[in-house]
C-alpha cells in the first residue's frame, strides 16, 4: 500500500482514519472485483467521477456502475427500483459506519442525525430550558438520553409528537426509556425519516465504498459547492434545490422535476436561474415536500461529483 502522504487533491490532505478505512475497504470481500480499484503505484482510486472524459480510467465510473448493479442483483434488490443504488450501498457496508476525509470524524451512515428542523421542535416545549445544548452531530439516541436525564417522563410523553414524520407510524407512547431507544434504533432510523440526517450521504459509484467521503461534519464546509451563498445562486445543481428546500433532499428532487418539466419545451431567453425564479416566486418550501412513497421525480444523474 502506498504512504497515507500519498493521498490528497487540491491542497487538502485526507485524514489519516480516512485513509486507514479506505484500505480497509479496498481490501474488504464486499469489494471484490470492484473495477480499476488501483492506479499507479498500487494506490486506491477512490474517487470516480462521471465528467471524467479522457484518460487511462475515464469509463470508471461506468464500469463501476455496472458492478453496483450486479451487487444489487446478489442482493436480491432490483436495480428498477427506487434508489436502488443507494440501498445497495447501505446494504453492503461492513460497518454502518466510517470516518470523515477531512477531520475523521466516525459518523453512521444511517439517519441517525437531527435536522434543524428536529431540534426546533424541541427548543419550542415549554418546559426545555434555553441553557440546554444541542448539536447536529450527536446521535439522536444520546440527544433522548440527555432529555430524559434532564426532563424525565414528560419528554418521552412528548416524543410521539416530536418525532412524527411522514410515512412513519410513531407509537402513541412509550412505556419507558429504553423502549423508545430500541424503537428508534431498530425501527425510526431504518425509515429514514425526514427529521433526521445519513451522516454521510450516499454517493455510489463516484466513490469506492457508495457514500460521499466528507462527512455531515465538514461537508457544508470543505465541499465549496455546498456553501450556502453558492447554493443560493445557481440552479444546475441538485444541492441547490435541497438548499431552496431547507436541505430536504427529497422535496429537492420534487423541486428540481417541476422545474426541469416546466423549462423542457421553453426557451431559455431569459435564462435558467431567471425563469427557476419564476417558477418558485411565491411559493412555501413546504408545498414541494413529499414522502418517499408518493415522490414522482426519480433523483437526477449529476455530472458534479468532483469532490467530497
Amino acid at each position: 500500500m502506498p504512504h497515507k502522504r500519498q493521498y490528497g487533491s487540491k491542497g487538502q490532505t485526507w485524514h489519516p482514519d480516512f485513509v486507514a478505512y479506505m484500505e480497509f475497504i479496498a481490501r474488504h470481500p464486499n469489494y471484490t472485483g470492484m473495477p480499476d480499484a488501483y492506479a499507479a503505484e498500487n494506490k486506491i482510486q477512490w474517487e470516480a467521477p462521471s465528467n471524467r472524459g479522457s484518460g487511462k480510467f475515464k469509463d470508471t465510473h461506468h464500469k463501476r456502475r455496472d458492478w453496483w448493479r450486479r451487487k444489487a442483483r446478489e442482493l436480491g434488490i432490483s436495480t428498477a427500483a427506487e434508489e436502488w443504488i443507494s440501498k445497495t450501498a447501505k446494504r453492503l457496508h461492513p460497518t454502518g459506519k466510517k470516518p470523515c476525509k477531512q477531520c475523521g470524524r466516525v459518523l453512521e451512515i444511517r439517519y441517525a442525525y437531527p435536522r434543524e428542523a428536529f431540534l426546533n421542535r424541541i427548543r419550542k416545549v415549554e418546559y426545555v430550558t434555553a441553557d440546554f445544548k444541542f448539536d447536529r452531530l450527536e446521535h439522536v439516541t444520546e440527544l433522548i438520553r440527555r432529555l430524559h436525564a434532564r426532563y424525565g417522563k414528560r419528554i418521552l410523553d412528548d416524543l410521539p409528537t416530536l418525532l412524527r414524520a411522514s410515512g412513519i407510524n410513531v407509537p402513541q407512547s412509550f412505556e419507558s426509556l429504553a423502549a423508545c431507544l430500541n424503537w428508534i434504533d431498530s425501527q425510526y432510523i431504518p425509515a429514514e425519516p425526514s427529521v433526521l440526517s445519513p451522516g454521510a450521504m450516499s454517493n455510489a459509484p463516484d466513490r469506492f465504498d457508495g457514500f460521499h467521503s466528507f462527512n455531515l461534519c465538514c461537508r457544508s464546509k470543505a465541499d465549496t459547492g455546498r456553501h450556502k451563498e453558492n447554493l443560493a445562486g445557481y440552479v444546475t445543481d441538485r444541492r441547490v434545490f435541497e438548499y431552496w428546500a431547507d436541505g430536504d433532499w427529497i422535496a429537492a428532487d420534487r423541486l428540481m422535476g417541476e422545474i426541469r418539466t416546466r423549462l423542457r419545451n421553453e426557451r431559455a431567453a431569459t435564462g435558467t436561474a431567471a425563469r427557476a425564479m419564476q417558477i418558485t416566486s411565491g411559493r412555501s418550501r413546504l408545498d414541494f415536500r413529499t414522502t418517499r412513497s408518493s415522490r414522482c421525480f426519480a433523483a437526477p444523474a449529476t455530472a458534479r461529483r468532483t469532490t467530497g
